[in-house]
């Protein structure tokens, strides 16, 4: 269920990592402020492992008030995740669980699948 998350209809397709299979979970919360939860301060986070079909690593990433006008998980953190993981991967040389063209980013015009906030 979590590797559905990276993939295109999912929260968090720009957390995929080119030859690995991921899985994940986005979140986004609002901020804890005086007198209640602030309407426009935010945490946004990416919790993913990979390789999914035999995970070894694990990252947490999260976003204290995300600027640029989005603060979505999947649109702030994942694109992190997916970079530094990348990196990771390839240093530690874990073998890949997918081929080198799995990844599929939505296009453009694609309407962004958030999740609840």
């Amino acid at each position: 269920m979590m590797e559905l998350a990276v993939l295109p209809g999912g929260t968090a397709p720009r957390a995929q990592v080119a030859g690995y299979r991921v899985a994940g979970k986005t979140g986004t919360a609002h901020k804890l402020g005086v007198g209640g939860y602030q309407a426009d301060k935010y945490v946004s986070s990416f919790v993913g492992m990979a390789p999914a079909s035999d995970p070894r690593l694990i990252m947490a990433v999260m976003i204290d008030e995300p600027t640029a006008g989005q603060y979505y998980g999947g649109a702030v953190a994942a694109p992190v995740f997916s970079a530094v993981m990348s990196g990771a991967l390839r240093m530690l040389a874990i073998p890949q669980d997918a081929p080198n063209d799995n990844i599929v980013i939505p296009p453009e015009q694609a309407p962004e699948v958030k999740e609840m906030v």
